[in-house]
């Protein structure tokens, strides 16, 4: 192998090829340079193509790239080899890349020249901007027609649920909801669209189709192109509404649906309802007026203000006697009493736009007799406030005026026997104005008859009972029942600074209708009675004070007694005997409990247990030293009032319980949450029912309750039998004492 590569670096006998340019400095420069910069942009060039195709991986025929590389690089190397012969005469190592160079440049020429159809076949720059132009174009195009369809979708969407009737698509096949908007969510109040889709249309109605009626509505559908009807309808809460239904058949990506509309016309329908009701009520209106023109037994005209008549019913012409023709036309004046027949006409002249109405009473003459009438005037506008006639509605008052003369004589004799009654008589209208009194009623009070009228009176009431007085007659005046009186007792404060004590008595005074005018009321002087109370009820408050001293005398002594089991038990060195003793002491100490309670209470005849039963507990709890901690005391305790021998007896036989239940229930060998409960109550009318019990060992089953020899079951059966009550007894579970006795009726 070296042996045929040394001949290639050999020089020989070859002179270098400086000699041919005479070793010019400035023209063997002028080779070595020009050679040398071509060499490096020969070799520039493929570094740039080797960039320019790794940057570029869609070039195509990128293999005709590295051709031109190789065969540039190649024609660079053979200009420095120009360099390197003009001191190094290698000519066949010169050759020989001049060789292979002249093999690369065949070889990229030879490739070129079938690649030159398809290199012509690429798209000049032009026609690639032109191209690259017109995808623009195209892809501008197609993003508008985009957006353009985005925006219709937004909009029929928007269209679809921002609708303000409710929009659902239904499946023609199964009548199933596909979709709805939201105001179909929010009209049939459902919680959202999951809870209408997937369910029948017509569900949604009060009054569902039948078969038939859906036959019908697709038949009608097909044939028109729509339906339509009004449906009340129910909503998802059970709310009901009128809707305007249409329905009609629509193509959504080739699949056929019903596009159904809801419109909510609960407001039009309910128009509609008071229009029709209205309309309704007009025509009743009118009937009733024409039943009331011509069958009125009131008499009806109509006239000028001249007095000429235009109009008058047949009540009119009976009550008179006359025809018509004797009537229309003429003036009214002949049937008016002559005396008072220009009161009349200044009346009927006085009347006005802002005096429309005016009411007059007068007489007439009808069939030679007078008679007394009144009649209410109006005065008729047109449309635009223009008078056009007067209206006229009378009525016979003759007898009216004979009870009114009848009244004013009653008033009188009234008034006669009110001044002659020895008790105050006064009279109110129906807003508490004092409208008259009698003189004994200012005898009573001091005052003039002119201080009692209107609101004044008020100021006759002594200050201490002016607000409970006010009370009281306002609750009677909004509750009383029909024939209940007022009923008060108070003081008058006199002008000269005295009292004095009344009873009142107020009646509701009404009309013939029933109707509240006013109230009369009558005062009696009760001051002596008040008096001769007040003396006894200071006898009774010294009668109260010394029977409580009764009581807490009667407690202390039952408290030295007492003390003294107390010191006497503590001296015992028997425990039987001591033990007698402290039970002895705490009935004692029931006892005692009865009269302090009773000297601390306001009623000395009864006492309340509810107060009384508590301390008792406490009592003992303090004697047998038992912490309520240690114990799950269980007290229901209602109020009840009882006389004292009834709860003397309730108390002793607490006491007797409660201490068997403290001393034996509970013994120290057994491990348990100790409960003890008292519950007492009244369970029926004057019944109470009293119940003790604890949840400790209980009493042996062989035991005979009814024949014990222990005291202190013995005392209760025997309280039991005086308070004439019944005694169960239940030993099931721990002890229960339940005692049944009757009240202070029993």
């Amino acid at each position: 192998m070296f042996d045929l590569i040394t001949p290639l670096f050999s020089s020989g006998s070859f002179i270098p090829h400086g000699h041919c340019f005479l070793w010019k400095p400035l023209l063997v420069g002028l080779h070595v340079v020009s050679d040398s910069v071509i060499a490096l942009a020969y070799y520039s060039i493929p570094i740039t193509l080797f960039r320019f195709v790794q940057k570029r991986k869609d070039l195509p025929f990128d293999w005709m790239f590295a051709l031109f590389a190789a065969f540039i690089t190649a024609c660079g190397t053979s200009h420095l080899m120009s360099v390197w012969t003009l001191w190094h005469p290698t000519y066949w190592l010169s050759g020989g890349i001049k060789a292979i160079t002249a093999i690369v440049s065949l070889s990229t020429a030879i490739a070129l020249f079938p690649l030159m159809p398809k290199a012509l076949a690429i798209p000049s720059r032009a026609e690639l901007e032109a191209a690259n132009w017109s995808l623009q174009q195209e892809i501008a195009e197609r993003k508008q027609i985009e957006a353009e369809l985005l925006h219709n979708r937004e909009l029929r969407e928007a269209i679809f649920h921002e609708s303000a009737d409710a929009l659902f698509l239904v499946d023609p096949e199964t009548l199933l909801i596909l979709d709805c908007n939201r105001q179909a969510v929010t009209m049939f109040q459902a919680t959202n669209k999951r809870e209408l889709i997937g369910i029948a249309g017509h569900t949604l109605q009060r009054y569902q189709f039948s078969a038939d009626e859906l036959d019908a509505i697709e038949a009608e559908m097909q044939s028109k192109g729509v339906w339509s009807r009004e449906i009340e309808y129910v909503t998802r809460q059970g709310n009901f509404f009128w809707g305007s239904i249409a329905a009609k058949p629509i193509t959504v990506a080739g699949r056929t649906i019903n596009l159904v509309q809801v419109k909510d016309i609960t407001e039009r329908k309910r128009i509609a309802l008071e229009r029709e009701q209205a309309e309704q009520a007009l025509k009743l209106s009118e009937a009733r007026y024409r039943a009331i023109v011509e069958d009125q037994t009131e008499l009806i005209v109509r006239f000028l203000p001249d007095s000429t008549m235009l109009f008058a019913n047949d009540a009119y012409f009976s009550y008179f006697g006359l025809r018509p023709e004797e009537i229309i036309g003429k003036s009214y004046a002949p049937v008016i009493f002559e005396e008072d027949q220009e009161t009349v006409a200044r009346l009927v002249q006085s009347m006005s736009a802002e005096n429309p109405t005016s009411t007059i009473e007068n007489r007439v003459l009808v069939k030679g007799e007078v008679r007394w009438t009144q009649w209410v005037n109006r005065m008729l506008l047109d449309e635009q406030g223009q008078f056009v006639e007067f209206q006229s509605v009378g009525r016979d008052i003759t007898a009216l005026k004979h009870i009114e003369a009848a009244l004013r004589e009653s008033n009188r004799r009234f008034a006669t026997l009110a001044e002659a009654a020895p008790v105050a008589i006064f009279r109110y209208d129906a807003e508490g104005n004092c409208r008259y009194v009698n003189d004994r009623w200012c005898e009573m009070t001091g005052q003039s008859s002119e201080a009692g009228m209107g609101g004044e009176w008020l100021q006759t009431l002594h200050p201490d009972d002016h607000d409970r007085t006010i009370d009281a007659w306002s609750r009677w005046v909004k509750s009383h029942q029909p024939g209940e009186l007022f009923q008060n007792e108070a003081r008058i404060l006199r002008p000269d600074g005295s009292t004095l004590w009344f009873y009142c008595q107020v009646t509701p005074e009404t009309n013939a209708n029933g109707e509240l005018i006013g109230y009369i009321g009558t005062l009696t002087n009760i001051h002596d009675r008040k008096q001769a109370e007040a003396q006894l009820q200071a006898s009774l408050r010294e009668k109260e004070v010394l029977l409580k001293e009764i009581h807490h005398r009667v407690k202390n002594n039952l408290q030295i007694v007492y003390s003294l089991l107390r010191l006497q038990r503590r001296k015992l060195k028997d425990q039987v005997a001591a033990n007698a003793l402290l039970e002895s002491q705490n009935r004692i100490e029931a006892i005692a409990l009865i009269h302090e309670k009773l000297y601390q209470s306001e009623d000395l005849s009864c006492i309340n247990l509810a107060e009384y039963i508590p301390s008792l507990i406490t009592n003992l709890l303090s004697t047998y030293n038992v912490n309520r901690i240690q114990i799950d005391l269980r007290i229901e305790i209602e109020p009840a009032l009882v006389n004292m021998d009834k709860a003397i007896r309730c108390g002793l036989i607490i006491n007797e319980l409660l201490s068997n239940s403290l001393k034996y229930a509970f013994p120290a060998s057994r491990q348990c949450n100790p409960c003890i409960c008292i519950n007492f109550k009244e369970i029926e009318k004057s019944t109470f029912s009293l119940i003790v019990g604890d949840n400790g060992i209980g009493i042996p089953c062989h035991i005979n309750l009814l024949c014990l020899e222990t005291l202190g079951l013995q005392l209760v059966q025997g309280f039991v039998q005086q308070l004439k009550g019944t005694l169960q007894v239940n030993c099931q579970s721990g002890t229960e004492f339940y005692i049944l006795f009757p009240g202070e009726d029993g």
